[in-house]
């Protein structure tokens, strides 16, 4: 058994099928239409940057090692969009997801500090910190505010990058996982 803690007024929602808690926003087709890729070209948002992961870091790495591009360091505290994937994790983290350049799967929580993470991968952040996510697959967008730095996450990673997820979008997802609560 899983359970959403949507951290509405204290409602949780128990899915009795732990397969469909894995991937219940894709198999209810309730992936929020904000963050869904429809296969054409994004739009340009006023006050919105649009990054990838292959301009957070200078390439190829030199003897300094990882070194922040220019780019990155002047999106620091602004609004940026990103595509990218998310991180599977068992159990999903309350608060928090990871966003990847490419299809990854984080370790048991024994193997937390043997995750093989890209070192360009971008920890996003709900407001709601008992809010849980499953897992949504295929590339997504997101958009929020950029922090940089050195971060000591709830589960115990370290990261460098932090997006604070777009109320707007986060609050698409909590409407879509509460449609999935009441249909089930």
């Amino acid at each position: 058994m899983l359970t959403l803690c949507l951290g509405v007024s204290s409602l949780t929602s128990t899915l009795v099928n732990g397969e469909v808690a894995k991937q219940a926003l894709n198999q209810h087709n309730e992936v929020p239409k904000s963050i869904q890729l429809d296969g054409q070209p994004l739009t340009s948002i006023v006050g919105v940057t649009d990054l990838k992961f292959s301009e957070l870091f200078k390439m190829p790495v030199g003897p300094k090692g990882f070194e922040l591009t220019s780019k990155a360091q002047s999106l620091a505290g602004k609004k940026v969009r990103l595509v990218g994937y998310m991180i599977k994790a068992e159990p999903p983290i309350p608060g928090m997801f990871v966003l990847s350049p490419v299809q990854e799967e984080m370790g048991d929580e024994d193997e937390k500090m043997v995750d093989d993470f890209p070192p360009n991968v971008i920890f996003v952040h709900l407001s709601d910190p008992k809010m849980t996510v499953p897992n949504i697959e295929g590339l997504i967008k997101l958009t929020g505010t950029l922090q940089i730095g050195s971060f000591n996450e709830s589960d115990e990673h370290v990261s460098t990058f932090r997006l604070i997820l777009d109320q707007a979008i986060e609050k698409d997802i909590k409407q879509a996982l509460m449609s999935i609560q009441a249909g089930i």
